[in-house]
């Protein structure tokens, strides 16, 4: 269930703007995504353990189908009433939130 590094693609995609930007006036604008991008990059890695402890839940409550799968089933409300699974995708929506998300800091 765990989708592949979100923190490479983002890393990734700060780089390319950086490169393509080099000189450019909207310097503050490609600064402040790429805090942003090593922020969450810096979350990501720290909450790993979570992350694939979050997808093996999900996993043993779906019956290991795939992500394709489990969508489908939950559309169709085969899973309707189940605890279980709502747990295991409630933990690792909040987890997601708290990486790509995280408290204002005021």
């Amino acid at each position: 269930m765990l989708d592949s590094c979100h923190g490479q693609n983002l890393l990734e995609i700060a780089r390319e703007s950086l490169q393509a930007n080099i000189g450019a006036g909207n310097s503050k604008l490609i600064n402040l995504m790429v805090i942003n991008a090593v922020g969450i990059v810096e979350r990501e890695l720290a909450s790993r353990e979570q992350l694939t402890h979050c997808s093996e839940n999900i996993a043993k409550a779906s019956g290991n189908l795939s992500n394709s799968e489990l969508c489908s089933s939950i559309r169709a409300g085969q899973f309707d009433g189940d605890r279980h699974l709502y747990e295991a995708l409630h933990e690792s929506t909040m987890l997601n939130a708290r990486i790509f998300k995280p408290p204002s800091t005021k």
